[in-house]
């Protein structure tokens, strides 16, 4: 089964399609299965009826179902509006939050760090601790900028992996969304498009491969790698491949440079232009 580079679109609200997990843990296909069981409860269906009142964003949503359409056209509002429910007490609200973000969590769960446990058994503790850590986060943290999504997975990340872990250890998939993470911070160098246009100006790229890394990882879109694929008559397998040497030789040139960090960390977002690398 091939899967995407493309920074994956979090799991639809639809209770009738499973999310799919590489690792196949347990964990994940319980949650899919509850998942299910309460898009058919009629006390759901009741609570979710309310949530329209104070929040703007879930006024057309009728029931849990209902989540998956609200979620294609605002996805930042209904997260941010699902959070907002959670922390002023409502444990469906983060629930239906946390099944929207599911399919992001399964692709960061291999970054977890576990320790004490088999091969056999990692994969459910990773899942568990992936888990854990996202309904913690939500309990309390409140994203400052417009990119909840990207708050929200980064965040995550950050907490299941060591503060040592390197920008170059995780996957550019898995990351894309930091060029437009919610925070903004002070400190931050340069923006991934900011860093493409240095790249095509250095000649390390050319107008294809930037429009090719844009539209996989930068758009907030949910268009597919196959999409892409297609539309510049390649295979999957052949863009993903262009997507990984383009990515490689950004981030070589960046260390090449006289760019002010010899040591990036992911741990600390957007800080840094060879961090910023890692986003694209």
């Amino acid at each position: 089964m091939e899967t995407s580079t493309h920074a994956p679109t979090a799991t639809t609200a639809s209770s009738a399609t499973p999310v799919r997990s590489t690792a196949q843990s347990n964990l994940y296909s319980r949650l899919n299965t509850e998942w299910m069981y309460l898009c058919a409860r009629p006390a759901a269906a009741a609570e979710v009826l309310t949530w329209s009142v104070s929040q703007d964003a879930l006024r057309e949503v009728a029931n849990l179902n209902d989540l998956a359409a609200a979620h294609r056209r605002d996805r930042d509002g209904v997260l941010l509006a699902l959070l907002t429910l959670h922390q002023e007490g409502s444990s469906l609200a983060g629930r239906a939050l946390l099944q929207l973000m599911l399919g992001k969590l399964i692709s960061l769960t291999r970054h977890a760090r576990v320790s004490g446990h088999d091969r056999y058994h990692a994969c459910d503790e990773r899942a568990a601790s992936t888990v854990a850590t996202f309904m913690s986060l939500i309990a309390t943290y409140r994203p400052s900028g417009a990119n909840v999504y990207a708050a929200l997975f980064l965040h995550t990340l950050k907490k299941i992996t060591r503060e040592e872990t390197f920008a170059q250890e995780i996957p550019a998939s898995d990351v894309m969304d930091e060029s437009d993470s919610a925070e903004n911070d002070p400190e931050s160098d340069i923006s991934a498009p900011v860093l493409l246009s240095w790249a095509l100006e250095k000649k390390v790229i050319n107008d294809l491969d930037r429009t090719l890394i844009q539209r996989a990882y930068l758009e907030q879109t949910d268009c597919d790698l196959a999409v892409i694929a297609a539309e510049v008559g390649m295979t999957p397998a052949a863009l993903r491949q262009r997507l990984y040497r383009a990515v490689t030789r950004i981030r070589k040139s960046v260390v090449a440079s006289n760019q002010p960090t010899s040591r990036p960390r992911f741990a600390r977002g957007r800080r840094r232009a060879a961090t910023t690398t890692a986003a694209i």
